[in-house]
């Protein structure tokens, strides 16, 4: 699996409590629409397609459920901390 940062994880620190990381959680999907798990998972088989295929930013975009590719490098730059194309960039570089 694509080894990311994800900037959103909200188990990142063991100060949350069980209540407050569920809090978190039931906020994240009233403000986006999906569960933080299944985001998560998008954002990590972006990452993998990203990481061992070719394939371009638009077509990763609708294979994890993004209607446009602008609105996926926007979440992906958001979770990441940098666009698809620098992510792939990077992982090239090594």
């Amino acid at each position: 699996m694509a080894q990311i940062h994800l900037i959103l994880e909200i188990n990142l620190t063991s100060k949350l409590t069980s209540r407050a990381a569920s809090h978190a959680r039931r906020n994240f999907q009233k403000a986006m629409g999906i569960s933080w798990e299944d985001y998560r998972l998008r954002m990590y088989a972006a990452a993998e397609q990203l990481d061992k295929t070719r394939k371009a930013i638009g077509g990763i975009a609708a294979y994890v459920g993004y209607a446009s590719q602008p609105g996926f490098s926007r979440a992906f730059d958001a979770t990441v901390g940098m666009g698809p194309s620098a992510y792939r960039r990077g992982k090239q570089e090594r």
